[in-house]
């Protein structure tokens, strides 16, 4: 199952996902202000700011994906992670697959994005 978080309920699951995520990234994020984001998460993956969605496998977090509204043009995909034990059963396609179904064009519109990418045009092949 693929759920949006809901806050506060999912916080903590979703606070450990993202840690585990960056250890495994094994690289001193504090350059993108990570601990200070890691305050703000809630207000970053709430609608319009953003959202992240979580998979869910026999109640246990697999893996998430989020996006960030970044300004009047600009929207990026964050964080997206599957933790190791569920890697290599398409689990990140599901994840971005639903996540580009709920980031469609009106909601890009309505937050104020123009574009997703500074390319001007954005295709995904999963």
């Amino acid at each position: 199952m693929i759920k949006d978080v809901i806050f506060p309920t999912d916080a903590e699951a979703l606070n450990s996902l993202i840690r585990e995520y960056v250890a495994w990234l094994n690289i001193d994020l504090s350059y993108q202000d990570f601990e200070g984001e890691m305050g703000e998460i809630e207000s970053l993956f709430t609608l319009p700011n953003g959202l992240y969605t979580l998979a869910i496998i026999n109640s246990k977090v697999a893996g998430g994906v989020g996006f960030k509204h970044m300004d009047a043009e600009t929207a990026e995909v964050k964080r997206l992670y599957v933790r190791p034990e569920y890697q290599g059963c398409a689990l990140g396609r599901a994840l971005m697959t639903n996540l580009l179904k709920k980031i469609n064009w009106s909601w890009l519109q309505k937050s104020g994005s123009r574009r997703s990418t500074s390319n001007r045009a954005c295709q995904v092949t999963l």
